[in-house]
């Protein structure tokens, strides 16, 4: 009897340490450039070697990147992978519940940073009621709208590059858009020009 209560409360702690992960990719230290995604998304981080050294499958923690490795993020709201290849910065698995007070550091940090924010505005869509449009107004005056499927982006006035809907391309950076028309769940993050 003690086996099986002791291995059901194993059991319980697994599942709900694994449904509050929430994935965070640091792109080098001093860059002020990360991205999260949401929880339970299914990643995998493999060395030259196309060894697996860090996954979802891990408990939380933080894997400091100081050679190359090939990340590939299958975020839950496309069919599409993300794939980077890493040199230098962190994957962390944190909990919710960090991720909340990660975006609330972020958002203190932004007024005194060089980070770059956006407005997000969700509407319904009209031809559809069952989907969202947005519409991200960035601080450094990208303006990126999703509208039933179409896309636009512009700066200053003059209409900018949009490849696969969601990756924008500008003389300041690129933007690199997820969302979710089903449900407007919107991630994003702008990597600036080194110039």
């Amino acid at each position: 009897m003690k086996t099986i209560i002791t291995t059901l409360i194993i059991l319980f702690t697994i599942l709900v340490n694994s449904q509050n992960k929430v994935l965070k990719v640091n792109f080098g230290e001093g860059k002020n450039q990360w991205i999260m995604y949401p929880p339970n998304t299914k990643f995998s981080l493999k060395n030259k070697m196309n060894t697996i050294v860090f996954s979802d499958k891990n408990s939380f923690g933080k894997f400091s990147i100081n050679e190359i490795y090939t990340l590939e993020i299958f975020p839950p709201y496309r069919n599409e992978s993300d794939i980077y290849t890493l040199d230098s910065g962190s994957i962390e698995l944190i909990e919710k519940d960090n991720f909340i007070s990660e975006e609330k550091k972020y958002k203190k940090k932004k007024n005194h940073s060089n980070a770059i924010a956006a407005e997000k505005i969700i509407t319904t869509s009209k031809t559809n009621p069952n989907r969202k449009n947005l519409t991200l107004k960035f601080t450094n005056g990208i303006e990126f709208s999703y509208t039933d499927g179409k896309v636009r982006a512009n700066l200053d006035g003059k209409d900018l590059y949009v490849e696969n809907k969601y990756v924008i391309y500008s003389k300041l950076g690129i933007a690199k858009i997820s969302f979710n028309p089903k449900n407007g769940e919107t991630w994003w993050v702008f990597e600036a020009n080194k110039n």
